[in-house]
């Protein structure tokens, strides 16, 4: 079979191309957070590029798991508001946990055990704040924030 050019470089190489992202969801991701009972809602792989998504939902909770061109992504939503999703990034800025922060990378098992840390200890305010009862207002909070982190990426003022 020969050498593979990542083998010669084993850092080049991070996350398992061969291992569909709905295994890597169930073993490094639903094991670590069991108290939830997540259900799988949507899974997609793709040839192109490894690409794939995997939905997820716990009551109201919904998580969106992404691997879109080796680059692994995890978005937050809530049930009340389906086709709604905002980063791991703006989440975490939201919880105060980070301003930089996220959970993103080419490690999918490292982002997705990332993810079971997070649940397991901010859980209960996550679950609560994505619920049908709160999520209006965490919405119009959570929507501020991704407005202001891309502002200031992309540099954006409002006109004259």
């Amino acid at each position: 079979m020969g050498i593979r050019w990542w083998e010669l470089n084993p850092q080049v190489r991070t996350n398992n191309m061969d291992t569909s992202l709905l295994d890597t969801v169930k073993h490094s991701l639903l094991n670590g957070v069991s108290s939830f009972d997540f259900s799988i809602l949507e899974h997609e792989e793709s040839a192109s590029f490894g690409n794939a998504q995997v939905v997820l939902q716990s009551d109201e909770l919904r998580l969106r798991v992404i691997r879109d061109r080796g680059l692994v992504f995890v978005d937050f939503g809530s049930a009340a508001a389906p086709r709604t999703w905002f980063d791991s990034a703006v989440v975490f800025d939201w919880l105060k946990l980070s301003a930089l922060g996220g959970l993103h990378g080419s490690d999918s098992s490292h982002v997705l055990r990332g993810v079971a840390e997070l649940l397991r200890a901010c859980g209960p305010e996550i679950r609560e704040k994505f619920s049908r009862s709160h999520f209006q207002t965490a919405n119009t909070e959570l929507e501020t924030i991704r407005d202001s982190r891309a502002a200031k990426l992309y540099r954006f003022v409002e006109g004259p």
